[in-house]
């Protein structure tokens, strides 16, 4: 298979909340994330289709980011669903400010991807 991402991902786990969308703002998990996109575990009820535009707020310990992005794909399981969305709008501080968690807290898992060939 062809990689086509633009960037390197990094399994990361943190809370997804969307701004506007299902009673009392849907929330789900990051499974990981890229300077680019990320890709989010989500109750299987949520309302989600390929190319939806959204406003989401990524929820860090002690950071609340409010980003904007479009989803890729949409996969449904049994008791889940999983999207890729891409970032449309994000700051680069918050680009940074991400890196740095995962830095901090998934130190592993990024000397892993530094070190892949």
């Amino acid at each position: 298979m062809v990689e086509r991402r633009k960037y390197v991902r990094f399994r990361a786990s943190f809370l997804f909340k969307f701004k506007n969308h299902a009673p009392n703002g849907a929330q789900g998990v990051v499974k990981d994330v890229s300077m680019s996109g990320l890709r989010v575990v989500l109750d299987k009820s949520v309302e989600l289709d390929s190319n939806s535009q959204l406003n989401f707020y990524l929820l860090l310990p002690s950071q609340t980011f409010e980003i904007s992005g479009e989803t890729v794909w949409v996969d449904i399981f049994d008791n889940r669903k999983e999207a890729g969305i891409h970032f449309t709008n994000i700051a680069d501080s918050y680009k940074e400010d991400i890196y740095n968690y995962i830095s901090k807290y998934y130190r592993e898992e990024l000397v892993h991807k530094w070190w892949q060939s």
